[in-house]
């Protein structure tokens, strides 16, 4: 049946040709005819071996295509199995803020204990946060977790995770109060350090007497006696110099053994409540997940527990119960929007209905203190609350004792209540004014115009702030 097929292919693709083995009247080839017969046997196989040829190169390439997917496969699985250290190592704004960085030499760290507490740097090579701002963020909040990131010059990838992270005040000299429990390839260097106080070269507090720890090995640092298991502000070290004590982790590379690149960073953990209304977001946004650790809560209102109309230094330093209702401080907002990446901004509110809006920003950066806590950058909107505060951007913020409304048609930290970036008629969204119960919320005080209008006061509001990646 096949060579019949192909005589019939044969028969139609030849018919008409003309060789010397046919005559150039002939219509058809004929079987019978010894010439013809000849002739098509010959055209055959040299098609069948064209098309084995063809065949052959195609298993070839097919062979060739299954080695790539399976080497692509293995590349995968591999970066994979390593995403926890490669996302680490390449910073992922969205997932951690980052509150030290080690990448090169332009910046010293061998500091005395102010520029420690206040931090120094670049936000986008190597810097430190500062121990105030550090404190604040690990318990003005929900409880961070640290992970550190460490890269030999050999390239290789490590961390250590801590899954809760806290520095004490200045008072007690920022010591390392909380410090959870440790995974990781990279040893548990950070153990060693709980409990201790920070040190500069001008203010030594390690409570040990073996070593003057900061004048020995550069840098401030929780020294204790032997002065360090892992010690991440010492002086950094090229390849050619890096077989002696710098940037350093002992139960890794060794003490004496000087790193290519470390970083430490934290993120907070949530509750289970704020979990779920997040979960509710994001099914919204239509994410995957919208991951609790993604997000740094900057304002809680959720009951009636904190006044929230208060004055100017109070709205600069923060006030509240981190667990509960809370504000974080204009301060702390400043510096997290403007020492490092662009922060976006997400705004989570539900109503006396139980019904779930938000509203997100892809920018939000507030100024200084001398630029009265403007908010100078807000990008583009999305959600479904209704942009609320759009009407407040570039406006600086008023308090009770400190009114910076331009306008003149009302007082509105006396009229509305509670510090805001006031702008006559005063808002569109105003998240802390007085906190209403479900019989007096047809009112304002926990507002937000666009979706139940500025005289309906909301059960729930939050913003939060993540780095955009």
């Amino acid at each position: 049946m096949r060579l019949l097929c192909l005589l019939v292919v044969f028969h139609v693709a030849f018919a008409g040709e003309n060789t010397s083995n046919a005559d150039s009247t002939k219509q058809y080839l004929d079987l019978n005819d010894a010439e013809d017969n000849a002739f098509l046997w010959k055209n055959l196989f040299i098609k069948l071996n064209k098309v084995v040829e063809a065949t052959e190169k195609f298993e070839e390439n097919f062979k060739n295509i299954n080695t790539r997917f399976d080497e692509l496969a293995k590349t995968q699985n591999e970066q994979e199995s390593r995403l926890p250290k490669l996302n680490a190592n390449k910073v992922p704004e969205s997932k951690w803020t980052t509150i030290l960085r080690r990448q090169d030499a332009s910046v010293n760290f061998d500091r005395r204990w102010n520029e420690y507490k206040n931090g120094f740097g670049n936000p986008d090579g190597s810097f430190f946060i500062g121990l105030e701002m550090l404190h604040r963020l690990t318990t003005m909040g929900v409880t961070q977790e640290l992970l550190v990131v460490l890269v030999d010059y050999e390239n290789e990838t490590r961390y250590a995770r801590y899954d809760s992270f806290r520095i004490d005040s200045e008072e007690e000299k920022y010591a390392i109060t909380e410090l959870g429990s440790y995974t990781g390839d990279a040893g548990n260097g950070m153990s060693w350090h709980k409990n201790r106080k920070f040190s500069t070269i001008d203010q030594d507090n390690n409570a040990g007497s073996i070593r003057d720890c900061p004048n020995t090995f550069k840098g401030g640092w929780w020294f204790h006696d032997p002065c360090y298991s892992g010690h991440l502000h010492g002086p950094y070290r090229s390849k050619q110099d890096s077989n002696t004590w710098g940037v350093s982790w002992d139960p890794w590379r060794k003490w004496n053994v000087s790193l290519k690149y470390a970083a430490m960073m934290i993120r907070p953990k949530m509750q289970k409540e704020q979990e779920g209304r997040l979960n509710e977001v994001e099914q919204k946004m239509n994410a995957n997940k919208v991951p609790e650790s993604q997000w740094t809560t900057i304002l809680r209102r959720q009951d009636a527990s904190v006044n929230f109309d208060r004055l100017w230094n109070e709205y600069k330093n923060g006030f509240g119960n981190p667990d509960g209702s809370f504000f974080i401080g204009l301060e702390m907002l400043h510096r997290l929007t403007t020492m490092g990446p662009t922060q976006e901004l997400l705004v989570v509110l539900v109503d006396y209905e139980n019904e779930t809006r938000y509203a997100r920003y892809d920018s939000f950066r507030i100024g200084s203190e001398e630029e009265k806590y403007a908010i100078t950058e807000l990008g583009s909107y999305t959600g479904d609350a209704g942009n609320g505060m759009s009407w407040h951007k570039n406006r600086k913020f008023s308090t009770i004792d400190e009114d910076n409304n331009a306008g003149n048609l009302h007082t509105c930290p006396e009229t509305f209540k509670g510090g805001w970036w006031f702008h006559d008629p005063c808002y569109s969204g105003h998240l802390h004014g007085p906190y209403r119960s479900k019989e007096d919320s047809n009112t304002w005080g926990v507002s937000w115009d666009p979706w139940r209008k500025w005289n309906v006061s909301l059960k729930y509001a939050a913003m939060m702030i993540r780095p955009k990646m």
